[in-house]
């Protein structure tokens, strides 16, 4: 069959997050040796993965999606980091004709999330035109803006990807407690059970659990606290007064504090595995010194805080 013939595209993307290099070669390893094989439907042809290990590619080509996908099951189920993972099928040349996204769930199956374009992908917009606007009379010095434009995009990107962790955390929980029910509330006989058996363990095998209810309240405050963050970082930008920039970076801060705290609730509730929790919060603190770096540049002006907290 002709290359030609693969009309679609199939592009696996994953937050990798393990040091060591050698499940991730593994897997390719797997992969090609299935695909070496008379009865392989389409072509895998091959990966990538981020000098950092944060995340990776799989592509493969293919006459018939769905045939080729059921092929790599069996081999995803045994790679517990491919957990979350999202799947681009598109048809056609066109970078932009994304026709179907499907994410694989714990078990290792696929179940689709939507049919999507490529630009509905994130629901945060990438950075594109949003660095400072330059008023009237500052043609020719656009350059003196050039490393706060930086600072900013480099720092919006960074949560960017944030983002698309915490969505792919929160999805592997979804789908694997799609069907849970609130739990009953325990009897008084249940509860004085449980209270002797805690008692009489140690610390260390305390079981933390959390109501299901109280989960997806987390759930929502992550998600709605990372979409605050891009837009308070475009905001500061926009203004360009010292004083916005201090109301917006310090509503950053805030934000990104409250969902490193969330963090305590994922692994002590076994939302996630520990190696997302922790791939989480080192992106975090990676974020934390590009903002460092980001505030650094603001420069004070004239205008004064009618408030008295901007000084």
């Amino acid at each position: 069959m002709g290359e030609e013939e693969f009309i679609y595209t199939i592009i696996i993307e994953f937050r990798y997050g393990l040091e060591e290099d050698e499940p991730f070669f593994e897997l390719n390893d797997r992969l090609m040796e299935r695909w070496e094989k008379p009865d392989a439907v389409g072509k895998f042809d091959g990966n990538e993965i981020s000098m950092d290990n944060f995340d990776a590619r799989l592509f493969f080509y293919s006459p018939d999606p769905e045939k080729t996908l059921s092929m790599a099951d069996e081999i995803f189920k045994d790679f517990s980091f491919l957990k979350g993972g999202k799947i681009f099928i598109r048809h056609g040349a066109s970078p932009d004709a994304y026709t179907e996204i499907q994410i694989i769930a714990p078990n290792g199956t696929r179940t689709p999330l939507s049919k999507l374009d490529e630009h509905t992908i994130s629901a945060i917009p990438k950075w594109g035109e949003r660095d400072r606007p330059y008023l009237k009379g500052e043609e020719g010095e656009e350059w003196k803006y050039e490393l706060k434009n930086k600072r900013a995009e480099k720092l919006y990107n960074k949560w960017r990807e944030i983002d698309f962790l915490i969505e792919a955390i929160w999805d592997k929980w979804d789908l694997s407690t799609e069907n849970t029910e609130e739990v009953e509330e325990d009897d008084e006989d249940d509860k004085e059970e449980k209270k002797e058996t805690t008692e009489d363990n140690d610390e260390e095998d305390f079981d933390f659990s959390l109501p299901i209810g109280m989960i997806r309240w987390h759930r929502d405050e992550m998600r709605g606290n990372s979409m605050i963050i891009p837009a308070k970082i475009s905001g500061a930008e926009a203004g360009d007064l010292y004083i916005i920039r201090m109301e917006n970076a310090a509503i950053i801060r805030k934000a990104a504090k409250d969902i490193f705290l969330d963090t305590n609730m994922l692994r002590e509730s076994k939302v996630a595995d520990i190696q997302d929790v922790e791939l989480l919060r080192s992106e975090i603190e990676l974020f934390r010194e590009y903002f460092r770096e980001w505030v650094a540049g603001f420069e004070k002006d004239d205008f004064e805080d009618e408030w008295g907290l901007f000084v």
